[in-house]
Parts: C-alpha cells; structure tokens; sequence
C-alpha cells in the first residue's frame, strides 16, 4: 500500500488494530491517535523522506503475532506529539530520518540500525529498551529532554549528547571504540556499573551514581573547563585530562594499558599537491600531503605504511603526534600511486596491525 505526498492515513479509535503481511510505503501522514497495533510477519512500514508518522496518544506497536518482526524504517520523520504517557514501539526501528519525541516518552523496545537524528525536547524521554541498537556514521541526538540506555548499543561513530540528559542503566553495555561526549548544559549518569571502550569528553556533567559502582572508560576522560566530574564510586580510566573542570567526591583512577587495543583510522584526507599544474597533477612524480587521524593506546610509537593494492605496502616517513592521549594525527607525503594506508602499533620489539581502506587521494 502506499500513501502518496499530501495524503494522510488515520488510525483512531481505541479498538486493537491488526498488522501482519504488509508493507505501507508513507510519502504523506500517517497520524495515529488511537488503539493498540498488534503485529508480526515482517508487516512493515516505510516512512520515506518528506513523510510523517505522527503519534498521537500513549499506544503500544506491538510483536505479539508470530512470524518474522516487524520493522519501521524511517527516512522521514517519526513524532511523538501527544500524550504524557509512553508509547512503546516494538517492531525494529531503523531511523535514518528524524525521531522527534515531544511529549511523554517512547520506547525502542527490539533495536535497530540508525544513523538519522533523535530530537527529545524538554521533558520527554527517550529509551531505548529492548534489542540491540547500533548507532552509525551520521547520527545525531539534539535539544534538552532524557535519553535512557537500557539495552545493548553498537557505536560506528563518535557521539556528542550536548544538553540532553543520558542515563545508562539496566541491560545498557557498549561496543565500539568511539568517543561520547557532552555540551556544557549536558549531564552523563551511570546507574550500573560497566565499561566504556572508547573515551569521553565532558563539557557539562559525567555522573557516577553510587557509591557501589565501578565505570571504567578503556580511553581517555577529558574535563573541559566547564565539566564536572560527579563520583562517589570508583572511575577507572586509560587515561585523564582535566582542562580546569570540577572533580566532586572521587578523582579518576588512571589504570595503564586499559585503552582501546585495536586501532581505528578516523580519517584520511588530501591536505594538498605539490604539483598543481594541469598536466602534472596526475603524474606519477606528484606528491601528496596526506593527513590521518586515529585512536589508540596512549604513548604508542607508529609506523604508517601505503599500498596502491593492499597486496604491497611501503614504510612512508611520518610526523606523528599525540595531540591528547589516545589521540594521534600523522603527516607524511606519497605518491598518486598510493590508495590505502595501515597502521603498525609498536610495543617494543613486537608489533600490532590494523588495516583500514582509504578512498581514492585523488
């Protein structure tokens, strides 16, 4: 079925709607105001770029007929405008567009992949609760409600929370070696003890909520200026940077060898030719200024290495620094011959690998 631009798909009443063996492709509006759904079989609605899928009352989308889950994937926007209780949304939710919750609370109850926005305006809430959510290059969370993480979460990218409220707590973990960070109106608060394997960046508040936990952050904690570091518990950290912020009750614990063990290229860009003319630019005697940044261990020596193939590689001379610990940047020029790069990690005599594609310099 579809509902095409400037039409509108109403759901009201408050009897139990039935939803399986379907796909709704939405270029219009669907408003629903009223009535549980329930659903199973791959029923599925696609929310596509321009199209509104208004929630309008507390209700539930549930999974309770079997079959395969059903899916919401978004590339429009999905809106909770209604209602101060909670709508619970359990088929998998991919938002690659706009979640926009601005009245009560909505539940992300079975996971999803998403690299859209989610917007949780002033006292609205936002859990994700149920599955596993990764979080992917191009997401984005906005405006000063409350996000609770309760269930498992997957980083691909960094994530700066600004001025929302975070909170990690029940069946919350994390994977990916990512940074989390905060604006200065922003608070972070762990009521669980757990593991962040990347680091964090605090501009406004990093909360640990109990005595009795213990949260461990694999990289680097850096404490802006206008950071406070809130901790009757036990924080331990590959490393800490305190740019003039407040510590209240116990300072982080600095523990060696706790940050991140695998390396990840952030970035890889042309600075600039040293042959600009139009017949040289794509000789093979042009050189390119190259720039790369990436996260590892603190106080790592490297060796950057280049290969048109990924079959044979080269030792490039590098300038490396460590601009904060964990973080590094190198330069160095190659040819036009060069597409991909890699990284050797040196502890002594032994080294670690990591590869990671480039795009094309040219």
């Amino acid at each position: 079925s579809t509902i095409a631009h400037g039409a509108s798909l109403l759901i009201s009443s408050g009897g139990i709607k039935g939803f399986a063996q379907r796909t709704i492709n939405n270029a219009g509006a669907i408003r629903w105001s009223g009535g549980d759904i329930w659903s199973g079989s791959g029923a599925t609605i696609n929310n596509q770029a321009g199209g509104l899928f208004d929630l309008q009352a507390d209700q539930t989308w549930a999974y309770n007929q079997g079959g395969n889950s059903p899916v919401l994937s978004n590339s429009g926007t999905v809106q909770k405008s209604a209602g101060t209780g909670s709508s619970t949304l359990q088929p998998v939710v991919n938002n690659n567009g706009s979640l926009v919750v601005q009245s009560g609370s909505v539940n992300l109850a079975n996971g999803g992949i998403s690299s859209g926005n989610f917007v949780v305006q002033t006292n609205a809430t936002l859990a994700f609760n149920g599955g596993t959510h990764t979080l992917t290059n191009g997401v984005g969370f906005a405006d000063v409600g409350t996000i609770r993480f309760q269930t498992p979460s997957q980083l691909g990218t960094d994530i700066n929370f600004g001025a929302l409220i975070v909170f990690f707590e029940g069946g919350a973990s994390l994977t990916g070696t990512n940074t989390l960070s905060n604006g200065a109106a922003g608070m972070i608060t762990f009521n669980k003890s757990m593991t962040v394997p990347g680091s964090m960046d605090i501009a406004g508040e990093l909360v640990i909520g109990g005595a009795s936990l213990t949260v461990t952050i694999n990289g680097a904690l850096t404490l802006e200026s206008s950071g406070e570091l809130d901790n009757p518990g036990t924080l331990n950290v590959g490393a800490f940077v305190n740019n003039g912020g407040v510590i209240v009750g116990n300072p982080p614990q600095v523990v060696p060898g706790l940050a991140p063990a695998s390396l990840r290229i952030d970035q890889i860009q042309l600075v600039r030719s040293s042959r600009v003319g139009l017949l040289d630019r794509n000789s093979a005697s042009a050189l390119y200024e190259v720039a790369l940044t990436w996260q590892a261990q603190p106080n790592q020596g490297f060796v950057i290495e280049s290969s048109n193939d990924l079959s044979r590689w080269t030792a490039e001379s590098a300038n490396v620094v460590e601009d904060s610990p964990g973080r590094y940047r190198g330069a160095l020029q190659v040819g036009a011959t060069a597409r991909f790069f890699r990284l050797h990690r040196l502890d002594g005599a032994a080294s670690a690998v990591s590869s990671q594609r480039s795009p094309p310099i040219q």
